[in-house]
Formats: C-alpha cells, sequence, structure tokens
C-alpha cells in the first residue's frame, strides 16, 4: 500500500484546476476518487475514477476594470479573481468630469457568472449585486 492506493480503496482529495479555471464556488473541497486496478495491470498502472461525481473545472472571473452597460460614466475595478457563483467586492471608477455622489458607497458586490458553453480560461463575466453605482457630473473647480 505504500506510495499508492488499492484497487477499490477511496480517498478524498483537493481538485487542481488549470489556471484561469475552478470548480463551482458552492463546490465541496474534497471530491472523492476511487483507484483502479485491472488484475492483469501493470504495477502503478491504476487509474482514479469518480464515477458520476467528478467536478469540473470551469472559467474563473478575471481580475481587472470591466465597463458594465448600466453603469454609464464609469467602470468598476475587480481586484480578486473568482469561482463562478463567488461574490467579491468591486470598487467604482468613474470617468473625468464625474463622480459619485456625496455618500455614495464606494464598493459594491459584484458575482462572478460563467457560461456553461464557454472554455476559454478567464472567460467568466461579472454582475453588480443588488444597487448599481452612479457616476453623475461633478462641478468645476473654477
Amino acid at each position: 500500500h505504500e506510495g499508492g492506493s488499492r484497487s477499490g480503496e477511496k480517498i478524498d482529495t483537493e481538485v487542481i484546476c488549470p489556471d484561469g479555471f475552478d470548480i463551482a464556488h458552492d463546490s465541496p473541497a474534497l471530491w472523492e476518487f476511487t483507484c483502479n486496478g485491472l488484475k492483469e495491470g501493470t504495477a502503478n498502472g491504476g487509474q482514479y475514477s469518480c464515477g458520476d461525481t467528478c467536478p469540473e473545472c470551469i472559467p474563473e472571473c478575471p481580475v481587472g476594470t470591466f465597463e458594465f452597460p448600466e453603469i454609464a460614466d464609469g467602470r468598476m475595478v475587480v481586484a480578486d479573481a473568482a469561482a463562478s457563483g463567488q461574490t467579491v467586492v468591486a470598487t467604482v471608477q468613474c470617468d473625468d468630469g464625474f463622480g459619485l455622489a456625496e455618500g455614495a458607497e464606494v464598493s459594491y458586490d459584484v458575482l462572478c457568472n460563467t457560461n456553461e458553453n464557454t472554455t476559454e480560461a478567464n472567460s467568466g463575466f461579472w454582475t453588480v449585486v443588488n444597487d448599481l453605482p452612479v457616476c453623475m457630473p461633478t462641478c468645476p473647480t473654477d
């Protein structure tokens, strides 16, 4: 048994996805895999199987500055990549000559979403949760 699992043995392990991908935010931290070795197989030739409950690596939402059609004259800056279904905090960046109203929040929650048909790394997209920021014209300095 030293150095590997016996055929039929179940192990719980973390899933590591390639860069730009992650498992869904609400997925379990550990997944069960079973070692399957053939009777006539070669040494250490068994393979792990997850059956019908395999984890899926899906595109993450990337870090960056993003335009939102609903936010005129501004954009959102997201500092943390996220898995699909995860909410993170983004800050508002208004265009020159525009700003948030006095006392308005500068940070807003954004939710990472993923299109099932997309297989490109970091191709998840952000949506604003709850209220949208509003960038309003500022008054001139002179």
